[in-house]
């Protein structure tokens, strides 16, 4: 897989390991793992529209974004709470 650094898009290897341990701790599919671990592992946010996702990633990812309706809520500590700026 090419890197595109003009775009700010790079590639970045997770283990699988990891991705496997977080969907059986988690409950979720591989597909939905990968995402919360890459954020952890690229400490940057877990941006979803996936409210189950959002409550079960929450104590892994660094910071979770969830859309909902015709706004965003950020979520931080706990979901329902918006962070502070």
């Amino acid at each position: 897989m090419a890197s595109y650094p003009a775009l700010g898009i790079r590639e970045v290897e997770i283990a699988p390991s990891a991705v496997l341990e977080a969907a059986l701790e988690l409950g979720l599919s591989a597909y939905d793992a990968s995402y919360v671990v890459l954020a952890r592992v690229m400490q940057a946010p877990l941006w979803t529209l996936d409210r189950r996702l959002a409550a079960v990633a929450q104590p892994f990812a660094v910071q979770l974004r969830l859309f909902g309706g015709n706004r965003q809520r950020w979520l931080a500590g706990a979901i329902g709470r918006p962070c502070e700026d």
